[in-house]
């Protein structure tokens, strides 16, 4: 039985992506994941580490939070939340920079975050090329109801540091209406049927 996400058929995606995750000679990968909420970007970045948990490492900035301060409005008032996403976000930067240094070649670090902005994945793919490695920006793309539809259904599920932001119908507009789709960017597109 295969894993899936509504709309992505996990196996044939991985399948596909085997070009995407080849780690290169005497290089570093990192897979820069990009999508709003909804769209499966941890989902898919737990099925990468899972071919091979030795290679692949990853970041989320949604589990630094939960580790320093539980699960949004379980362990920590919503006005809390701003400044843990800004703390978070610092930490997500550190662990990069270590991993950069640290980490051996022919490894992989997996960065879960939205990467909502042109400017953000500019940012990041710089700091990548400085330390000497590779980055590839996996864009999961799904129709606006189809998110919309996985982000109400995570109510059904047991909230853990992933699905634990109550996402309003208004604040998923806003991402929507906010988020800079990647365009000629080397982006590899996986789209939901």
């Amino acid at each position: 039985m295969s894993s899936q996400v509504p709309g992505y058929q996990m196996e044939g995606i991985m399948n596909g992506m085997k070009q995407i995750l080849a780690i290169g000679p005497a290089k570093k990968l990192f897979i820069m994941m990009c999508g709003i909420a909804g769209s499966g970007k941890t989902t898919l970045s737990k099925a990468i580490m899972s071919l091979n948990p030795m290679i692949w490492t990853r970041l989320s900035i949604d589990e630094i939070i939960a580790e320093k301060h539980g699960l949004y409005n379980k362990d920590y008032r919503e006005s809390e939340f701003e400044a843990y996403q800004t703390e978070a976000e610092l930490e997500f930067r550190r662990r990069l920079d270590a991993w950069l240094a640290d980490s051996l070649i022919g490894h992989g670090l997996i960065l879960d975050r939205s990467f909502c902005s042109r400017k953000d994945r500019d940012e990041f793919r710089k700091i990548i090329e400085q330390g000497d490695a590779e980055s590839r920006l996996v864009y999961l793309e799904a129709e606006k109801e189809v998110l919309w539809q996985r982000i109400c259904d995570r109510g059904d599920i047991i909230k853990d540091a992933n699905s634990a932001l109550d996402i309003s119908r208004d604040l998923f507009e806003a991402y929507v209406a906010s988020f800079d789709r990647p365009a000629n960017e080397q982006e590899h597109k996986i789209s939901a049927v």
